[in-house]
């Protein structure tokens, strides 16, 4: 390879000190050949890779001196490069005047593209989106004709770093996905590099700090091996702010401290304003007020004399001054997350409640702007995590005071923003096919392995359970991991939430008259509950100290366990254990039930639950003498546009028939026996047993059938909610499987341990078994919230299906059921474990 090939080659690679001596060697030759043009040609490359190595004023300095000395087609590559020197110095409108000038001077169509690709990186920094974007379009089009994948993952990453500096973070990762697979396939370190950043950028904006520090680390072992300070640098940054998060403050100085030298080496003052902006951060954090001010300061001086008004609106928030100046720029630079949390901080700032609602509905509105442009499930969650507040900081104002009907109206529509949105998108969207590849099916099948190796198959094994962290933890992280790059590789960058909130007038019109609607809410440090009935809406914002009701459900939960951890002792202590267990009922009564008796005048209630509330047996509350049992029927439903959505649904005849999967083991001996007792209560009966109830047998009944009975062992995972599972011959049934699933089921019955118990999310997202059958399409579920004794289920389900076959209603069918068992058993533990979750009728 001649020097030049050879130089060029190790520019591609990010080799740069070793791609300057190749370079020297060829314009040796060249002067030695007497051919001086060819000399000023082979320089052209030295600009560049002079440029990435933070020479710049070399680099300047060279580019200056060819200009004159080469040929339009030529000069124009010498511009493209200075541009390039420029953009990496942060000086975006000098990097963008040289590449307009380049453009002018040939009309090459492949060097036009890559001006334009960069021209589009000068406009995203400069705030100028819709022009970067138009560049990035015509590009991607241009080498896609070409049939030039790296030039086209190219402009994909920069592209999606633009929909990351616009707030559309789930399209910056389907783009930064894909590329990063592209160069590492075409071993291209460098670009792997600065994509890795980019994507740890993006996973950073939406809380994922671990995923993020993974690709900024990354990134930094790749410039361990090149000598690129400015890329590092990045990566440094990158890598503090995670630092930072995780508590690692000592650590997170230290990165910030490596990249402040390297920044002052380049002599890039921008960059040093990003970070004492972060500095300023990492200060907030520890309350340090004084400091702040100081690199907040700094900051914002920095990025005003760099012409970026956006960047430094950024640093006037953390200064608190003049917040309106802050959400106008906010609004004008595309930063949404900037503008929500300025108008907040408006909304907080003022006395005035009218003024105070304007901003705090421009806040919630530019976050819903922000939520709806990410519709992968677990980038949704992570996003919402440290966003939750300002909804309920809307809500709670509007119900001070002598609210109004609108106000109360308005409220209700807040909380329903924000409540359980994920799970009503996925039941709208039926089943999505979980994306499959032979990578992610050799997984699946390492998945199923590792499960039945390890999860217990009965309480006599406790040492398979305790294996459980130890042996799946890094199976199942892998194998959610290459869902996610799965789904974001096939992800259209313009997905969005789509589901519409049903309107109060909506709620109203599908509720019976026998029916009222309870929806639970956090109001700061309240409790509150809006009361939703086919004339009337009324709200509670005061209902009960949220504190209280935390406090009253851990007692609850601790005298349970009394009776789960005593199973030889239970027919001997319940009547004493009931009495304490009474106390703890009532005094749940209180809080949740007591205030609202009077107006609680329907038959049924549908309850809406919220934190503390989720795990609670509202069947067993007691106001003294009854239980709310004896009271009400009851039907939990994750949101109210969840029961809405479920409810509108048309159930299937009773013709569809029924499918009972039955799997026994140790503590289900009693499975055989309810599978015989309800089965006669079901018509057109499907029976899937024992050895029968194999994986792809299950899956492939169930779509068929309007009622489902699982009978068998299942397994909550609080660590990892969406591994759930029901224990099938051969194998587990995965909440994530569920996903997968097509169901056009009524009714879901789940007759094993804890299978309505949910993991909560950020937005009251429940997680769990239950999610997924809904998700599935599942109208209602009944499950169970505790491990309940086996011979008490097996009673209950005996009970329950025979109201279903004499016409009743599920909800009506499980509470007779229930009334039956406490007549026989008292205490709550043996019959109050299950409840319906889902359509009410």
């Amino acid at each position: 390879m001649d020097a030049l090939a050879r130089a060029r080659s190790l520019r591609q690679q990010g080799r740069h000190d070793e791609a300057l001596t190749a370079f020297a060697e060829a314009v040796a030759q060249a002067q030695a050949d007497g051919n001086p043009l060819l000399a000023a040609q082979v320089r052209i490359g030295e600009i560049d890779s002079l440029g990435m190595l933070g020479r710049y004023d070399e680099a300047t300095a060279l580019a200056e001196s060819l200009l004159p000395q080469l040929p339009p087609r030529d000069a124009a590559r010498a511009l493209g490069n200075l541009g390039s020197v420029q953009l990496r110095r942060d000086q975006y409108q000098e990097a963008l005047t040289c590449y307009d000038r380049a453009a002018h001077l040939h009309d090459d169509p492949r060097l036009l593209v890559g001006l334009a690709v960069n021209a589009g990186i000068a406009l995203t920094y400069l705030g100028r989106e819709p022009e970067a974007e138009a560049r990035y379009q015509t590009a991607r089009q241009l080498y896609q004709a070409l049939g030039s994948p790296f030039d086209t993952a190219v402009v994909e990453t920069n592209l999606g770093f633009l929909h990351f500096t616009a707030g559309r973070y789930a399209a910056a990762l389907a783009l930064q996905t894909a590329a990063l697979v592209v160069f590492e396939h075409a071993e291209t370190p460098h670009e792997a590099a600065r994509c890795a950043i980019d994507l740890g950028e993006t996973y950073r904006a939406l809380n994922l700090f671990p995923e993020a520090l993974q690709y900024y680390q990354k990134a930094l072992a790749i410039f361990d091996t090149l000598p690129l300070d400015y890329d590092r640098a990045r990566a440094e940054l990158g890598q503090a702010a995670c630092l930072a998060q995780g508590g690692g403050h000592a650590e997170a100085e230290a990165a910030l401290g490596r990249a402040e030298a390297l920044f002052i080496a380049q002599n890039n003052p921008l960059q040093q304003a990003q970070v004492r902006l972060l500095r300023a951060l990492l200060y907030q954090s520890r309350g340090q007020d004084e400091p702040v001010r100081t690199e907040a300061l700094a900051a914002q001086a920095g990025f005003l004399a760099a012409n970026l008004p956006g960047w430094a609106a950024e640093a006037q928030l953390l200064l608190g001054q003049d917040l309106e100046t802050v959400a106008r720029v906010a609004r004008e630079t595309g930063r949404v997350w900037l503008e929500s949390r300025a108008e907040r901080a408006l909304g907080r700032a003022t006395a005035d409640r009218t003024v105070a609602l304007q901003h705090l509905r421009r806040s919630v509105a530019a976050l819903e702007a922000l939520r709806t442009q990410l519709a992968p499930e677990d980038l949704h969650v992570a996003f919402l995590t440290d966003k939750e507040a300002v909804y309920e900081e809307l809500a709670r104002l509007l119900l001070e005071g002598s609210p109004t009907e609108s106000d109360v109206e308005e409220a209700l529509a807040v909380t329903e923003h924000l409540r359980s949105r994920l799970l009503l998108e996925r039941i709208l969207a039926a089943a999505e096919a979980l994306p499959t590849t032979p990578a992610l099916e050799q997984l699946r099948a390492a998945l199923s392995r590792a499960y039945h190796e390890t999860l217990p198959m009965s309480p006599a094994e406790p040492q398979r359970h305790g294996r459980i962290q130890a042996d799946l933890s890094s199976l199942e992280q892998a194998y959610a991991q290459a869902l996610r790059q799965s789904t974001l590789l096939h992800q259209l960058p313009g997905a969005t939430l789509q589901g519409t909130l049903p309107s109060l007038a909506a709620l109203q019109a599908a509720l019976l008259p026998e029916e009222t609607l309870l929806v639970y809410g956090r109001f700061g440090e309240h409790l509150g509950v809006f009361q939703v009935e086919r004339e009337r809406l009324r709200a509670w914002p005061q209902l009960a100290p949220y504190a209280a009701l935390e406090h009253a459900a851990r007692r609850f939960r601790y005298h349970l366990q009394k009776m789960a951890d005593a199973p030889l002792l239970r027919p001997i202590l319940a009547k004493e254990l009931k009495a304490e267990l009474d106390m703890v009922l009532e005094r749940l009564y209180d809080l949740l039930f007591r205030p609202l008796a009077p107006q609680l005048t329907t038959e049924r209630l549908i309850v809406v639950p919220t934190g503390a509330l989720h795990g609670v047996p509202l069947a067993a509350l007691r106001d003294g003498n009854h239980s709310l049992l004896d009271r009400h029927e009851l039907v939990l439903a994750p949101s109210a546009a969840v029961w809405h959505t479920l409810t509108q649904r048309p159930m299937r005849p009773s013709s569809s028939g029924a499918l009972v999967v039955g799997v026994a083991g140790a503590g289900t001996e009693q499975v055989a026996a309810e599978v015989r007792a309800i089965t006669g209560s079901l018509t057109k009966a499907t029976v899937l047993e024992g050895e029968a109830a194999r994986m792809v047998a299950v899956q492939q009944a169930c779509g068929q059938k309007a009622v489902l009975h699982f009978a068998t062992h299942a397994l909550f995972r609080g660590d990892n909610p969406l591994f759930s599972g029901l224990q099938l011959a051969d194998g587990w049934l995965l909440a994530r499987d569920l996903y997968g699933m097509t169901l056009d089921a009524d009714l879901v019955t789940l007759s094993a341990c804890q299978t309505a118990v949910a993991q909560l999310a950020p937005g009251d997202e429940p997680f769990g078994l239950v999610r997924g059958f809904l998700a599935a399409g599942a109208r209602q579920v009944v499950a169970s919230l505790w491990p309940a004794e086996d011979a008490a289920t097996a009673q209950l389900m005996e009970e329950f299906y025979r109201g279903l076959a004499a016409g009743q209603a599920p909800v009506t069918a499980l509470r007779e059921a229930q009334k039956a068992l406490k007549a026989h058993w008292e205490h709550p533990y043996y019959w109050s474990a299950f409840c319906l979750i889902g359509s009410s009728h």
